[in-house]
């Protein structure tokens, strides 16, 4: 494979500026995602300001088929980000309207790429949130961040790029091999790419430790519970970009 030079500046700065002359259209539709994710996971707290345990019981059960509904709808709104991101990055215009109809065409192929990556890390993640959070002693922890947590990263940064493929070329079958691939070479940078979000919302992580939402008074730790969501709402579009145009960028070098 006769891969281009890839530079992490480059991707930076090419998902900053198609941020800024597209907003409108990117945040419309991160937008719609994280009011459903946001009404999805508070539709069950109506049981509970009802008092009454039958209708509890009932609004529980609509919850899970709510849940499910939700969650499939996000991710075809995170397919349209997705594929909004790609044509706008061409420089080829394109709607909402458009971009939705083309996601819906590769949900259930995005969603089956993001269960078979489930299933690769569910056991050293599982191994290494255990190992990490049941005991206190530095050597048990050691061992979960070197049988659970490196090779989660190495799983997830190898094959991550799979519902990239999945959503933008599903002419690719072997879409497992060909992420690997693509990232052989520029492992460490891609590592990067992933850890943006954390970036962008360590500074989030570290004001709720030095001000703890009691001292905002009732509706104060309501608004900051959910300041992480309404961070998401504005940087979802540039920190999905980072990872689009990166594919986008290793595809076109790899042809």
């Amino acid at each position: 494979m006769n891969q281009k030079k890839f530079e992490l500046k480059d991707v930076m700065v090419t998902a900053f500026n198609l941020y800024r002359d597209n907003f409108s259209l990117f945040f419309k539709i991160n937008g719609l995602g994280v009011l459903i994710l946001f009404i999805t996971s508070h539709f069950m707290d109506l049981g509970d300001m009802t008092g009454n345990i039958g209708i509890n019981l009932l609004i529980q059960l609509i919850g899970l088929v709510v849940a499910y509904l939700g969650i499939y709808y996000n991710i075809k709104l995170g397919i349209t980000l997705i594929i909004a991101i790609k044509e706008r990055y061409y420089c080829r215009s394109i709607t909402i309207k458009e971009s939705y109809k083309q996601a819906k065409n590769c949900t259930w192929r995005v969603i089956g790429a993001v269960l078979i990556l489930g299933l690769m890390i569910i056991i050293p993640t599982y191994i290494f949130t255990i190992g990490f959070s049941a005991t206190q002693q530095l050597f048990s922890k050691i061992v979960a961040i070197l049988v659970g947590g490196i090779p989660t990263m190495y799983l997830v940064v190898t094959f991550g790029f799979s519902i990239m493929i999945r959503a933008l070329n599903p002419e690719i079958k072997n879409f497992l091999m060909y992420s690997k691939q693509l990232v052989v070479n520029h492992f460490w940078e891609v590592f990067i790419i992933y850890l943006i979000p954390f970036i962008i919302q360590s500074p989030m992580n570290v004001l709720k430790n030095f001000l703890p939402p009691i001292n905002f008074g009732t509706v104060g730790t309501y608004l900051f519970s959910h300041l992480g969501q309404f961070i998401a709402l504005f940087t979802g579009p540039f920190t999905l970009g980072v990872v689009v145009i990166t594919y986008l960028k290793l595809h076109q070098a790899s042809e």
